[in-house]
C-alpha cells in the first residue's frame, strides 16, 4: 500500500506542510494554555494560581508546564508563568479543538466595590511589589498583568474560588469582583476591605507620613 498521494509530487514539503506536522500540545495541556493566555487580568499566573484556577493536581500541572515551556509555549519567570507568542498563537488558531471550559463566571460583568484615589506622590510600582505574590486571609494570589498605564492584581478565595481585582490606573485604586453567585458579592465586599486595610499599610510602611498616606475612598 503506497501513501504517497499525501505527499506532493515533486519537490519538498512547504513550510506551510511542515507546520502542520509540528507537534502541539495535547488537551489537557491546551487547557493550561488556554488558562493562561484568555485571562486579560492576569497574563503573568503563578504555579499556584493556576492550580488554584483549574482544581488540577500539583504534579500533573508541574509536568505539563514544563512540556510547554520546554516546547516553547510558555515562558517561565522568576514568580510566574506567561503564555509565548507561539502559545498565543497556538490557542487563537485551534479554538474549535480546545474543550469547553467553565472558567468564567456566571456573570461576565465585573462589580466594582471600593474605589480610592491614591495620594499624589505614590510610587505604583511599589505599591504593586508590596501586594504581589502575598496571601491576604482567605485571598490566595492568582496573578497580575501590568503595562505602561496601569496595573491589574488578582487573588482568589481560597474557599470559594472568587477572583477579587486590584486595578490601578493613574492616581485611582479601584478593587472589583466577578460574581459567581447570589452570596459572592457580599463575600467579596468583605474580602475588598481586607484589601483596603492592606495597601494602606502598604503606604504607610513606605515612610511617607500619615498625612500624605490617606486614602479617600468610598464604596463603588
Amino acid at each position: 500500500m503506497s501513501f504517497l498521494g499525501d505527499f506532493p509530487a515533486n519537490g519538498p514539503i512547504q513550510g506551510e506542510d511542515l507546520d502542520e506536522l509540528e507537534e502541539q500540545p495535547s488537551p489537557n495541556d491546551l487547557i493550561i494554555l488556554k488558562a493562561l493566555g484568555e485571562d486579560d487580568d492576569a497574563r503573568e499566573l503563578s504555579f499556584q494560581g493556576i492550580k488554584r484556577k483549574l482544581g488540577v493536581h500539583q504534579e500533573t500541572l508541574s509536568r505539563a508546564l514544563h512540556r510547554l515551556q520546554r516546547d516553547g509555549f510558555v515562558e517561565r519567570l522568576d514568580h510566574a508563568y506567561r503564555i509565548s507568542p507561539k502559545g498565543m498563537l497556538t490557542i487563537g488558531g485551534d479554538k474549535p479543538r480546545l474543550p469547553s471550559l467553565k472558567l468564567e463566571p456566571v456573570d461576565p460583568y465585573s462589580i466594582s466595590l471600593l474605589r480610592a484615589r491614591l495620594p499624589p506622590d505614590v510610587s505604583t510600582g511599589e505599591l504593586v511589589g508590596s501586594l504581589s505574590y502575598k496571601w491576604f486571609g482567605n485571598l490566595r494570589w492568582l496573578g497580575s498583568t501590568q503595562t505602561p498605564e496601569s496595573a491589574t492584581l488578582n487573588w482568589m478565595t481560597d474557599d470559594t474560588g472568587l477572583k477579587i481585582s486590584v486595578r490601578i490606573r493613574e492616581d485611582v485604586l479601584t478593587i472589583e469582583t466577578f460574581p459567581t453567585g447570589p452570596d459572592s458579592v457580599s463575600e467579596a465586599t468583605r474580602s475588598a476591605f481586607e484589601l483596603f486595610d492592606h495597601v494602606s499599610k502598604a503606604l504607610k510602611g513606605s515612610g511617607r507620613s500619615p498625612a500624605n498616606s490617606r486614602l479617600n475612598a468610598k464604596a463603588a
